[in-house]
């Protein structure tokens, strides 16, 4: 051996279990109340395709999910889920009960190892695809390029492959030009997941819906030594920490903006564009020093302010970019479509720092909505829960969809309804099917889907689903009520109910396929279109003068309120009033008769 043997410690025939790198998952509820924990050595979990996933919490849930045509189309406060640790697709455990779709949780992650244990905690959306990448040293990216067929977790894991071997490379070749050595003591651990914007009723989750993708570098720990020793190893070795922590913020909106051809946001992007604006902003630093009268004035949330506080109190120096005078508010940036704040934490003898973005994010996001992606594909891909299946003739239902919305909407006759007609295709395992032709068609109340090239109204409209699915369309409601009539009831505004002759719209929907020819949804979409704003009267009854003697009814009068098309409005005020004429007429007389 080149090494001189000094002394032998101990002899082991296998790895005593204390010496071994674990990692804890273990998850909570807002009560505490345990949902899962579960351990693994880390060499069965680095490099694998980790991912916190969700399925229905009972038998009833799965079937409202299938009712809906999936769980992307279910109403988050219909059903509950279960959180469910999958590894390289298996099932590795599932929680023990289930939680509201889009209620919060807790997840936290304990890197143990023989020298100590990182708990890495944050807050987790049910429902909400998580990817967590762990390796140990480096990153296995062999396989690193997103295929046509890849689903969201896939794609997730691979960025964060991505992700963690950008930033290795990086600070190996970092080591090498400051003459370092570097090691790696404890496994890195990132996150990928879904933005989710949650809406609430009555502190119960109401809506769901998926805004873009962030990532989160949750533990990413290196140790230097000087490969060459000088006596400026300390400061090459703080000098190493900067530009790590500089290149890994760097690295979280590239990763996007370089596989995802997506606009990005990370601090250290917040940072370049708030400097290099127009009127740049300042740096406000925090320290012991000042954060008594400091940290008061900040309009942050309260999280926010206590990781300030927390971190500050650990010996470390906080940088915030403070907007030009005259913002309303203070130290909040935008960007595209994201709105936030970040700053950095950084130990002033060491250089180490983290880059944290709005909601505790040390990490970044996409920046615009999912309309605005370039590659819509993709962006169906990773905010859906299955990955769309490309085969039309494996379309077995169609299902209607935006139920609560779509459904039963009711418009002035002769307007565009509000709110589209949706359905979904979907395969036998639930999964959207995409270049499924899709055929809507008026059936009853005058409707159309808008005109022709010669100004005929359009009955039969087609459309091809998207790779989400899904197809749609926009009806305009028949002008008649008379068309197809129907009565609602309605309340007017002092509370009382009253019945309105409506015309009711259907459209019939069905996907054609050769091998099962048309397949139908369950029943047609109801639309209702009612009568617009009174613009005419019309006397129904008498249709002629009527003549009768003084103080005797001679005939009851009766009127229509109608609208543009002479459609009956009902709970109109009608106001009858008689006036008095002078007889210019001398009155027919029989001749007197004399005895």
């Amino acid at each position: 051996m080149q090494y001189e043997q000094i002394k032998i410690t101990n002899e082991y025939t296998e790895i005593p279990d204390e010496l071994k790198h674990k990692v804890r998952f273990a998850a909570t509820d807002k009560n505490d109340i345990e949902l899962l924990n579960f351990q693994l050595s880390t060499f069965q979990l680095s490099n694998k395709r980790i991912a916190l996933t969700y399925e229905p919490e009972t038998v009833e849930d799965q079937q409202i999910i299938d009712s809906y045509g999936g769980l992307d189309n279910t109403p988050s406060y219909l059903v509950r889920l279960r959180p469910v640790l999958m590894i390289n697709g298996e099932r590795i455990v599932v929680a023990k009960d289930g939680l509201p779709m889009g209620a919060d949780y807790n997840l936290t992650i304990e890197v143990i190892s023989p020298n100590g244990m990182e708990k890495i905690s944050s807050t987790q959306i049910t429902g909400n695809l998580l990817a967590i990448g762990i390796t140990a040293q480096n990153s296995s990216t062999k396989d690193s390029k997103i295929h046509e067929e890849d689903n969201a977790e896939t794609i997730l894991f691979k960025e964060a492959m991505n992700y963690i071997g950008r930033w290795n490379q990086a600070e190996d070749e970092l080591a090498s030009l400051l003459h370092l050595a570097i090691a790696r003591p404890v496994p890195a651990v990132v996150t990928i997941g879904g933005v989710i914007d949650v809406t609430y009723l009555l502190d119960t989750p109401h809506g769901f819906e998926w805004k873009g993708v962030f990532v989160d570098a949750a533990l990413k720990t290196v140790q230097t030594v000087p490969a060459v020793s000088t006596v400026q190893a300390d400061e090459r070795k703080k000098t190493f920490m900067k530009l790590s922590a500089l290149q890994g913020s760097i690295l979280e909106n590239r990763i996007f903006e370089d596989d995802f051809k997506v606009e990005s946001i990370s601090t250290a992007k917040l940072f370049q564009l708030a400097t290099s604006d127009p009127q740049p902003a300042t740096i406000l630093t925090i320290d012991k020093t000042n954060i008594d009268t400091i940290l008061p004035t900040l309009p942050f949330d309260e999280n926010i302010l206590e990781d300030i506080k927390n971190s500050v109190n650990q010996n470390l120096t906080i940088n915030i970019p403070q907007p030009a005078t005259g913002n309303p508010e203070p130290a909040t940036f935008s960007y595209q479509d994201w709105t936030g704040i970040g700053y950095i934490k950084e130990n002033p003898v060491t250089g180490e720092a983290g880059y944290m973005l709005s909601g505790i994010i040390a990490g970044g996001m996409t920046a615009v909505k999912k309309q605005s992606w370039i590659d819509q594909d993709l962006a169906n891909t990773l905010s859906s829960t299955k990955k769309p299946n490309k085969d039309p003739e494996a379309t077995v239902r169609i299902v209607r969809l935006n139920k609560s919305m779509a459904d039963y909407q009711s418009g002035v006759t002769g307007t565009e309804l509000k709110t589209p007609f949706e359905v979904m295709a979907l395969d036998k395992d639930n999964g959207p099917v995409q270049n499924v032709k899709i055929t809507f068609k008026v059936i009853a109340g005058g409707g159309n889907f808008g005109k022709d090239l010669f100004g005929n109204p359009i009955l039969t409209f087609e459309a091809i689903t998207q790779s989400n699915g899904m197809a749609e369309a926009v009806l305009t409601l028949g002008k008649y009520t008379s068309s197809s009539p129907y009565y609602i009831q309605e309340t007017n505004s002092g509370g009382e109910k009253y019945w309105e002759l409506v015309g009711l719209n259907l459209v019939s929907v069905f996907a054609t396929t050769n091998t099962s020819g048309s397949i139908y949804t369950d029943k047609p979409f109801e639309a209702y279109g009612k009568p617009g704003e009174a613009v005419k009267m019309l006397k129904v009854t008498p249709t002629s003068d009527v003549i009768g003697l003084p103080n005797i009814v001679a005939s009851p009068v009766w009127v229509k309120v109608l609208d543009e098309y002479d459609n009956s409005i009902s709970d109109k005020k009608v106001r009858f009033s008689v006036t008095r004429t002078m007889q210019t007429t001398i009155p027919y007389c029989l001749d007197q008769v004399h005895s």
